[in-house]
């Protein structure tokens, strides 16, 4: 799973589409590496919420859910 956090970066770096951000912090949620899914989540959080698609309802869900987990 580390791999897939690590190659949903890249993607993100090659194509800045948002859901590869939103996998990332998935991801990272499923490594129960909790601080640093959080702190990507906190740098696209806005713009997941602003997504024109509402791709990312979940955003605030999420959020609640890693900061009981840290």
């Amino acid at each position: 799973m580390r791999e897939a956090a690590d190659l949903l970066e890249r993607a993100y770096a090659e194509d800045p589409d948002l859901v590869y951000q939103y996998n990332r912090v998935l991801a990272l949620e499923g490594l129960k590496d909790f601080d640093e899914s959080l702190r990507v989540l906190n740098i696209y959080a806005d713009p997941m919420r602003q997504d024109s698609r509402q791709r990312f309802t979940d955003v605030d869900a999420i959020k609640t859910r890693l900061q009981e987990s840290v």
